[in-house]
């Protein structure tokens, strides 16, 4: 199968450190381990049977709004699951239905960036693409740092496990080991070059200071580069 990078329906994610991911490697779809399906979020179905205004209590009332508003966030769940399980990565829906995102979609979409292994680093990094491109809050900024702080993983196949190295050419470090870190860091790049809030801002180029130590070569080189562009631009 021929290899390609995730460019997410083709949207170039943000200059300087796209080059330097591009040149470090091409992720291969192939190399991304299939998973069994991904676990759709559950919608009750309504009722097509519609009772007299007059019978409905005021805690039935309650209940159907409830229910509306679950079904409603729970949607975007709904169409990233099925994106991820199709593993494809120009599907429109990532910059319509996904391009804007709400305080209650992104809890959801965190939560299931946790309930997803390691190993699947494509579909964490789907995931931390598309919170890191509605970064609003600190909470926000505090869980792509969590995603940075990550430990590199040393296989696809077992990330505490390294693969057994075949071609001189590859190395532990590969992009395709640390994507979900690698497309935070390209997150915070567009960040740190748009936003006007500077605790948030701070926040930010601390924990990629930080991440110039990382145990990833790739990572370590990525973060150097990201903060040499901000000092050279901040000062």
């Amino acid at each position: 199968m021929a290899s390609k990078l995730k460019t997410f329906s083709g949207v170039a994610l943000v200059g300087g450190l796209v080059a330097a991911v591009v040149t470090a490697i091409a992720l291969r779809a192939d190399d991304v381990p299939t998973k069994s399906g991904a676990p759709r979020a559950s919608v009750k179905a309504e009722s097509s049977e519609i009772s007299p205004p007059a019978l409905r209590s005021p805690a039935s009332v309650a209940s159907s709004a409830t229910e509306r508003s679950g079904a409603e966030v729970s949607k975007p769940l709904r169409t990233l699951n099925e994106i991820m399980a199709s593993h494809a990565d120009s599907d429109p829906r990532l910059d319509t239905e996904l391009l804007h995102l709400d305080e209650p979609t992104k809890k959801l979409f965190r939560r299931r960036y946790e309930s997803i292994e390691r190993e699947q680093q494509n579909d964490r990094g789907t995931i931390v693409f598309l919170l890191g491109r509605n970064i609003a809050s600190f909470e926000d900024v505090q869980f792509l740092i969590s995603v940075l702080k990550e430990k590199p993983c040393l296989s696809l196949e077992n990330c505490d496990t390294p693969a057994a190295r075949t071609n001189s050419h590859e190395a532990p470090s590969d992009i395709s080991l640390v994507y979900a870190q690698a497309v935070t860091l390209v997150s915070f790049e567009k960040f740190l070059t748009t936003a006007h809030d500077a605790s948030l801002k701070s926040a930010v180029i601390e924990s990629v200071r930080s991440a110039r130590q990382s145990h990833s070569a790739t990572i370590a080189r990525l973060s150097d580069k990201l903060v040499a562009t901000f000092d050279r631009t901040t000062k």
